[in-house]
């Protein structure tokens, strides 16, 4: 299957990083159709290079999100590739934070990513086809790598993201499905979310700042290549790298009741630090 035969959808804003995966898929020749924020602008640049969009509340329900593959199917006649990509950032510290700050930065991204999800695999599992590859790439955060003080509703959400996508691709592999994570480095949106804050980035987090671009072609890349399912990558403009899973590093024996239990972790945590 080449790019340009691929019917494609991605979620996200109508800028930046979603912005960047649609405009790399058009570039292959993709049929894509962008589901984002109104952003006239935007979509009438993603119209005008050969796409369709669609608008969306900033946080679109579970059922309006799933919609974003039927409107796919309709306008493009079948669906190959999922690029889940939204997400919103609304930096607090914890003792700072509301639960609106936390459910906007689950729900934008993680929620949203898992609607999409399902409804796609609704639709792969009642139209099985081995000779069309069907693609999900799930947007993540080296935000979730460092934990990012500040940032624990987005942390969490890019961590679930990661999981998600691990999971995923064991459930949906028997479909004919691959799904894979991107990571990519901080970007300036991740900045301004920062300095809007009041919160300096430090000259660490500075140089890990870029943009777009490595995590686009990776996603273009991902929908033709062949990649273990499940493997979370971390894409930047001049490299390309996996990111491992979680594992039980080392254990420690311990003895009968609470004394027992706290040398074993006071064995343990010798080791670790």
């Amino acid at each position: 299957m080449t790019a340009a035969t691929l019917r494609v959808l991605v979620v996200g804003s109508a800028d930046g990083l979603g912005r960047a995966y649609a405009d790399e898929f058009l570039r292959g020749g993709a049929r894509l159709l962008y589901a984002g924020a109104p952003d006239p602008k935007g979509i009438a640049q993603i119209e005008g290079s050969g796409g369709s969009a669609v608008s969306t509340v900033h946080i679109p329900t579970w059922e309006e999100a799933a919609g974003f593959v039927d409107a796919t199917l309709d306008a493009l006649g079948g669906l190959d590739v999922v690029v889940n990509a939204a997400g919103t950032t609304r930096d607090r510290t914890l003792v700072r934070m509301g639960e609106d700050d936390w459910n906007t930065a689950i729900n934008s991204s993680l929620r949203t990513a898992a609607a999409v999800i399902h409804r796609a695999a609704e639709h792969w599992r009642a139209t099985a086809d081995p000779d069309r590859r069907r693609t999900i790439i799930n947007r993540t955060s080296t935000s979730w790598l460092y934990s990012q003080p500040g940032q624990a509703n987005y942390v969490a959400a890019m961590a679930g993201a990661a999981a998600l996508s691990e999971v995923a691709a064991k459930e949906l592999g028997r479909y004919g499905v691959t799904v894979y994570g991107v990571c990519g480095p901080m970007d300036e949106e991740d900045l301004r979310a920062l300095t809007e804050a009041g919160r300096s980035p430090g000259t660490g987090l500075q140089r890990r700042i870029q943009g777009p671009e490595g995590p686009a072609r990776a996603a273009a890349s991902l929908a033709a290549v062949d990649a273990p399912s499940g493997t979370i990558f971390l894409a930047r403009e001049e490299s390309i790298g996996v990111i491992g899973q979680l594992r039980v590093e080392r254990t420690e024996p311990v003895g009968e009741g609470p004394s027992g239990m706290a040398e074993g972790i006071r064995r343990l945590a010798a080791q670790v630090h």
